[in-house]
Order: structure tokens, then C-alpha cells, then sequence
């Protein structure tokens, strides 16, 4: 998931006047770049992890390659000065490191680690992205409220994977707890209106499916854990695609207010 594309129409925007600038907006654009592919090597891993759990047939040369490319990227955040001190993103890199180590946890376990993971990848966009943003406060406040809609989603979606690690059939606690948790997620997304940020039609669609899992579920019709893991991956790749959105469009209107301008 790359962003130069966007980042390159505001820095041609700039006057020669603003090179300071425009090199703090390149800085920012490798470094987010870092961070998102991170984040698909974090998620990847961790799609494997969760297959070689729950019994499913997973590719031993894929879970390598992701099991390498994890320290290959700590590596690279740790060079990304705009993440935060280098202590912090040191933290961050030992994280990464962490996840290609196979050792014997739960599954619920593995997947606190990873979503951890993903999450502070989230925080050292954020540090960047207000760093970058500056003083402007019009495009800070509305930043910070669509950033928190997105982490509150993220949130809601952790929640309702850990409830699928533990789900019985048998057991109406569990039932009831998942069925808690999905409503939740639901909600969250489809608050995200109120901070006028813009669903894709396929996070739509996601969601319209877990409903309908969701559904069979409270009206105790079979379903898997696994169906219900399912269901949730497409609205993980579409919660970050909605996040890449709202840097793309924070950026964007630091060019509209001028303030990139000479």
C-alpha cells in the first residue's frame, strides 16, 4: 500500500521557497510507506499463525518468508526518525522480532501479540502524520477525530478475534459474548460517518457479511469459529485502507489551507 503517488502531487505543489517542507512531506512518505507495509507483513504472519492453530494446511515456504521479512522490516522501522525516539522505535522493532519467533502460546496469545503490533504501527503513523501536520489546527482536530474513529473500530475488531479464540457452541456465555462484541464492531464502522469519513463498498459488503453470520449465530443456526474468523479479514484489510485514507486526505488539505504554499 503505497502513498507516494498522493504525496508527490502536494510536494510539485510547492514552492522551491518551501524545500524545507517539502523534504519533512518525502520523510514522512518513505517512513508511512514503512509502516504500511509493515503492517501487511504483520497481518500475513499472522493469517498463517492462525491456519497452523487451528489445524488448516498452511504453505511452510510462506510462513518463512513472512517469518523473515518481520525482522527485515524491524530493521527498517528502527531507521524511521519521524516514528518517535529511537528508544520507542527500538520497542517497536523488538516487537516485530518477537512475532517471527515461534514459541508455544495460545492462539489468543498470538493474536494479542500481532494486533499489539499493528496498533503501534498505527501509533508511529500517528506520531508522523501530527508531527507533520504541525500547528494547523483545523487539520489536526479533524485528524485526530477521524484517527480515533479508527482506532476505536481496530479496537472493536481485536475484541471480537479474541472472542473466537475461546467460542463454544455448546456454551450460550460464549454465544452471547461473541454476538456482544460483532455488534460492537458493526457499530464502530458504521459511526465512522459522523467524522465524515468514507466506507469503501467493500468494507460495506465485510460488514453485511458478519451481520449475516452474526444472524445465524443468535438464531443458533451451525456455524464455525473459523467462518466467523473469516469474516473479519477483509474488514481488517479495508480498516487500514480507510486509515491510508485519512492521511492521504489530512495531507491533502494542508495544500487547500495554504499552508505548503510559498
Amino acid at each position: 500500500m503505497d502513498i507516494s503517488s498522493n504525496i508527490l502531487l502536494l510536494i510539485t505543489s510547492m514552492h522551491e521557497a518551501n524545500a524545507e517542507l517539502s523534504e519533512k512531506l518525502m520523510e514522512t512518505q518513505s517512513a508511512l510507506n514503512v509502516a504500511f507495509e509493515t503492517i501487511d507483513t504483520v497481518r500475513s504472519h499472522r493469517s498463517v499463525v492462525y491456519k497452523l492453530y487451528t489445524g488448516e494446511e498452511i504453505d511452510n515456504r510462506l510462513y518463512e518468508q513472512t517469518q523473515s521479512q518481520l525482522n527485515v522490516m524491524a530493521a527498517k522501522v528502527i531507521e524511521c526518525p519521524v516514528f518517535g525516539s529511537r528508544a520507542e522505535r527500538r520497542l517497536l522493532a523488538e516487537r516485530l522480532r518477537l512475532l517471527s519467533r515461534h514459541e508455544e502460546k495460545s492462539l489468543a496469545t498470538h493474536l494479542v501479540s500481532h494486533g499489539q503490533a499493528i496498533r503501534h504501527l498505527f501509533y508511529a503513523c500517528d506520531t508522523a502524520m501530527v508531527t507533520c501536520i504541525g500547528k494547523n489546527q483545523t487539520s489536526l482536530q479533524t485528524y485526530n477525530e477521524r484517527w480515533q474513529s479508527v482506532m476505536e473500530a481496530v479496537e472493536a475488531l481485536t475484541q471480537y478475534r479474541l472472542s473466537l479464540t475461546t467460542y463454544r457452541a455448546e456454551y450460550k456465555a460464549d454465544i452471547q459474548l461473541t454476538l456482544k462484541r460483532g455488534g460492537t464492531l458493526i457499530s464502530k464502522i458504521r459511526n465512522f460517518h459522523y467524522r465524515e469519513i468514507e466506507r469503501p463498498i467493500s468494507l460495506d459488503l465485510a460488514i453485511e457479511q458478519l451481520s449475516n453470520s452474526l444472524f445465524k449465530l443468535a438464531n443458533k443456526e451451525a456455524i464455525k469459529p473459523a467462518e466467523l474468523y473469516l469474516d473479519t479479514t477483509e474488514i481488517s484489510q479495508q480498516l487500514i485502507s480507510v486509515y491510508h485514507q485519512v492521511i492521504t486526505d489530512s495531507l491533502l488539505s494542508l495544500t487547500d489551507q495554504g499552508q505548503f504554499k510559498a
